[in-house]
């Protein structure tokens, strides 16, 4: 097992059983408090497009990302190790949606200027001090893991070749 297992096993467990969690029960505060006091078109359509892209994002991590990440850790000593995903091709779908979610955090946050107190706000302050902190966190950790791990060395290696095999064949 490598070195690196037990801080990436922290940060999934910090995303995946609190922030992710955290994240849900405060979409369903705002639903519920939409049902009471309708709030404005613009922002339901950007809050509705924003748990979808979120919901999009926390299941391709908790699915694909995490679990590679794991496998790339803990088959240190395994010499045949073949990771079963790509983990850059993964990661760049994850930046990509992790742009559009703040995309829309801003566009909400521009709506909701306009609002009295409603639990919109507090979505808004858990993205944009909690959720993209975090994230910005795991990003820096997975640099520092391609630099300079050698599970991830041995793993993207294995992957390029597998590439290079598909595009020659």
């Amino acid at each position: 097992m490598c070195s690196h297992s037990s801080s990436a096993k922290k940060v999934i467990e910090k995303l995946a059983e609190k922030l992710y969690p955290f994240i849900e029960a405060e979409f369903d505060e705002v639903l519920q408090f939409h049902q009471r006091e309708p709030l404005p078109d613009a922002l339901i359509k950007n809050f509705h497009t924003l748990t979808f892209e979120f919901d999009l994002l926390k299941n391709t991590e908790l699915l694909f990302v995490f679990p590679v990440v794991q496998e790339v850790f803990n088959t240190k000593h395994y010499p045949h190790f073949k990771p079963c995903g790509n983990l850059s091709a993964l990661q760049q779908f994850v930046h990509k949606k992790e742009a559009l979610i703040k995309e829309l955090v801003t566009a909400i946050h521009a709506e909701a200027l306009r609002l009295r107190k409603s639990p919109i706000h507090s979505v808004i302050y858990t993205f944009e001090y909690l959720f993209f902190e975090e994230k910005e966190k795991w990003h820096k950790m997975v640099v520092e893991w391609n630099k300079g791990c050698t599970c991830f060395a041995k793993a993207n290696a294995e992957q390029n070749l597998e590439m290079q095999h598909e595009f020659t064949h």
